[in-house]
């Protein structure tokens, strides 16, 4: 395998239109990056990393520090003041950092990095479950939570209608998803959006992979998204769903019910849970899954709207509680 440089981030590619100015507001001020250099340190999957990655490093910047990119496979990097392991961890890299954090999806971390874990300055935890399975091996973990990609559209008209965000991801539970659809015709119409194979019922829309702007649209037409996942890291498709004021029905186990509570969405109770690793997936029934989409269509229109409005000021009440946690991490490294 080549050698992959170390590099320059390139433009955001994942960019969303951003919170509200006022949010940003009761983050510290002033210069807390004081031009220190910060290696981000993943790979790019299309998906959830690359976002994480844009995300940071818009942050980042916008706070005086100096962005790169290093590809976690890497051999070749210079020093920098910072480095970010973004789920992967590499600890020839860690070498090439005066000072390192982790953020990491515990529902990928793998068990060899686990010895590793006491020799990073700081471990920030995305969800409650992230920081009680790595409190386990390292004193040094924070609870940050994260943030996510601002997708609403006011513009966009909103219908009765589902949202099933599958991806590249194998942890959505697709099939339940697919499967109350197959027991329940007379269920409000929906859309799955995958680029992997589905053998979905023939009244349930399939599209592929989408173009920013018309994802975007889809985010925002649907009234009712799906999200009963297995597990999650942290979940940037509850967390968009929400941004768009969404009734979002998911999992209720951490992190899924950190994004959601009754007032403003649904909760599935797990029928089954497995180990992964140091983590639990679950899976949900499709007949929860249909009784729930039938509940949320009973609400009307009015009441779909005030969910809406406490489902956006949860997104964005996150998103401005990681930045200040964050900045506060950062000043003290």
């Amino acid at each position: 395998m080549p050698v992959q440089l170390f590099t320059e981030m390139p433009p955001l590619r994942h960019a969303a239109p951003e919170d509200p100015p006022s949010l940003w507001g009761s983050s510290p001020a002033g210069d807390v990056g004081r031009g220190r250099t910060v290696a981000l340190i993943t790979k790019d999957n299309s998906a959830g990393l690359a976002v994480d990655m844009d995300l940071m490093d818009d942050f980042l910047t916008r706070h005086g520090f100096r962005t790169r990119r290093a590809d976690w496979r890497t051999t070749a990097m210079p020093v920098v003041d910072i480095g970010i392991f973004l789920e992967l961890y590499n600890p020839r890299l860690a070498q090439r950092c005066r000072k390192t954090v982790g953020i990491f999806n515990q529902e990928w971390f793998m068990p060899q990095w686990k010895r590793y874990l006491r020799t990073l300055d700081q471990i920030w935890c995305k969800s409650n479950e992230a920081q009680e399975v790595f409190s386990r091996y390292s004193p040094k973990t924070y609870f940050t939570g994260f943030f996510g990609r601002y997708m609403h559209n006011a513009e966009v008209e909103r219908t009765r209608s589902c949202l099933h965000v599958q991806g590249r991801s194998t942890l959505k539970n697709t099939e339940a998803v697919l499967q109350a659809w197959r027991n329940y015709p007379d269920l409000p119409p929906l859309t799955v959006i995958t680029v992997k194979p589905v053998d979905a019922p023939p009244h349930v829309t399939v599209e592929g992979r989408l173009p920013g702007e018309e994802l975007q649209r889809q985010l925002n037409r649907h009234r009712f998204h799906l999200c009963p996942s297995r597990a999650e890291g942290w979940g940037h498709y509850i967390a968009e769903a929400l941004s768009t004021g969404a009734h979002v029905v998911t999992t209720d186990a951490s992190p899924m019910n950190e994004h959601v509570q009754p007032a403003w969405g649904s909760l599935l109770a797990p029928s089954r849970r497995f180990r992964r690793y140091d983590v639990h997936e679950y899976s949900v029934e499709p007949n929860d899954i249909a009784h729930a989409v039938f509940t949320a269509d009973k609400f009307t229109d009015d009441q779909l709207d005030h969910q809406a409005e406490q489902a956006r000021n949860h997104f964005l009440n996150r998103n401005d509680d990681f930045r200040r946690r964050a900045l506060k991490l950062l000043e003290i490294l």
